[in-house]
């Protein structure tokens, strides 16, 4: 039975399931979610939005979300509850919450260790030792070679869910081999993107006001371990056969970094391109984007830029936006980019490595026929990860539970 026509059956069911006596079930999300900026609120939305088209009006859908203060909880009108995240009691009433609402069938946790309260986000297991509904967690990342404390958490985690989802192969591999986790209990979901048609950047470009220019971007929070340097450092090079060569910088910073330390990386940035004399090839955009806006500026891109520095980063949003755009990437080395090392879909190459970044770019703009098959290549990879199909995998998932 192919998806659609399970999905069909699913819908079929949750409306003649006596046992509902007529009222929809009800699926929870416990996150972070817009007005908060971040990945995870971002990543929560548009789930949260295709996963309301896909099940046709079958399921209701809630949030729950994490705040920071009790005053923070006139900003998120759309939750039926929140959860003052440093507040372990807060965890608990919203598990007895849960557990006193008998539409509410199942409980979707996106996970991602520094949204959560007390040590590597340890106060979730408050609520999930409280709860008694089915849960199905979203790992955003998972961390190979964990230490004790790690290993010890991520081990409680997976004795109170029923299901965890990860978002590639490797990651689901680290569990089983380093967290000794049931493969049963995993599940691979890949990270959604939109969906859109492919088409050149040309009338993108004009759009911006981009067309004399030949545009390198990077976008997404910017913070320490975003790598960016390292590509300003790449450029002198370029430019003297590229003059025409501009590196986008797109996005603000991180809400959390530029309360700690306020917009320091970003100034050591723009002194580098300063000290460079990269002024006309390197362009700022110090400001929170839109999805399409985001669309416009991938689509307007000629290679796109995946800067991490951390290898054991297990999936990037950015990265997975950037294959859905059809354009090509060059990427350092990180899990979910190893994963598509051999798709030639781009280039993967060492992370903090400036000479690296000169000789990949090069060998992309050189050849415009290889960044046009890479680009295509692109974005037939990423047809599996659109949120339309992305979300009906949850739907899958859900109906099991429910």
């Amino acid at each position: 039975m192919n998806l659609l026509n399970k999905l069909k059956k699913t819908v079929y069911n949750f409306y003649n399931n006596k046992s509902y006596s007529g009222k929809k079930p009800t699926i929870v999300y416990i996150s972070n979610f817009p007005p908060k900026k971040c990945g995870i609120a971002t990543f929560t939305q548009n789930l949260f939005s295709s996963m309301e088209k896909n099940s046709q009006k079958a399921l209701n859908f809630k949030l729950i979300s994490l705040i920071d203060e009790k005053k923070d909880k006139k900003k998120y009108k759309d939750s039926i509850l929140n959860i003052n995240r440093n507040d372990k009691k807060d965890y608990q009433n919203c598990a007895k919450f849960i557990n006193s609402n008998k539409k509410i069938q199942v409980v979707n946790i996106q996970h991602e260790f520094g949204i959560f309260g007390g040590l590597y986000g340890r106060f979730i297991l408050n609520f999930l030792k409280t709860v008694k509904k089915p849960v199905v967690i979203t790992f955003h990342s998972v961390i190979p070679k964990p230490n004790y404390i790690f290993k010890t958490l991520i081990r409680k985690i997976a004795d109170q869910v029923n299901y965890i989802v990860v978002m590639n192969k490797t990651s689901k591999k680290i569990l089983i081999n380093d967290y000794k986790i049931n493969q049963n209990q995993i599940k691979t979901i890949p990270h959604g993107v939109p969906d859109y048609k492919y088409e050149k950047n040309v009338l993108c470009k004009k759009k911006l006001g981009l067309n004399k220019r030949t545009v390198l971007l990077t976008f997404g929070f910017l913070s320490q371990n975003k790598g960016i340097e390292y590509v300003i450092k790449a450029l002198p090079k370029l430019i003297k056969n590229y003059p025409n060569l501009l590196y986008l910088i797109v996005g603000q910073t991180h809400p959390n970094i530029k309360q700690k330390e306020g917009e320091k990386y970003r100034d050591k940035l723009k002194e580098l391109t300063r000290r460079l004399r990269l002024n006309k090839n390197v362009k700022f955009i110090n400001s929170y984007q839109s999805n399409q806006k985001l669309i416009e500026f991938l689509k307007a891109c000629d290679i796109y830029l995946c800067t991490s520095v951390d290898p054991n980063q297990s999936v990037s949003g950015t990265f997975s936006y950037a294959l859905s755009s059809g354009r090509p990437v060059i990427s350092t080395d990180f899990i979910q980019a190893n994963e598509f090392k051999n798709k030639k879909i781009g280039l993967i190459i060492p992370p903090q490595n400036s000479k690296a970044y000169t000789e990949a770019i090069k060998n992309l703009l050189k050849d415009k026929k290889q960044r046009s098959a890479m680009g295509k290549k692109a974005f037939k990879e990423s047809r599996p990860m659109t949120w339309d199909n992305v979300s009906k995998k949850y739907l899958e998932l859900f109906d099991k539970l429910i």
